[in-house]
């Protein structure tokens, strides 16, 4: 499964991200004019496991999490 989609996914299926921000999850950027509270994610990179004749199965990936609120203590629990 590719690492955004993966992401996006652990994000919408979240009871307590839903209870803050609905369905707000945004991949890479949000629009200016986005509704607060939301989300946005972004892979920061991959690390591809080097492998003799396969294709990798342990792959690292580094991911940022922006937490968007206008009250400090509801992006916090976002975060959380």
């Amino acid at each position: 499964m590719e690492t955004g989609k993966a992401i996006f996914k652990l994000l919408q299926d979240s009871s307590a991200v839903g209870a803050i921000c609905a369905d707000r999850i945004y991949p890479e950027l949000a629009q200016q004019d986005a509704d607060v509270p939301f989300v946005v994610y972004t892979i920061a990179d991959t690390e591809i496991t080097a492998t003799k004749n396969a294709t990798s199965k342990l792959d690292t990936a580094r991911v940022e999490v922006f937490c968007i609120s206008n009250d400090y203590e509801q992006a916090m629990y976002l975060g959380i």
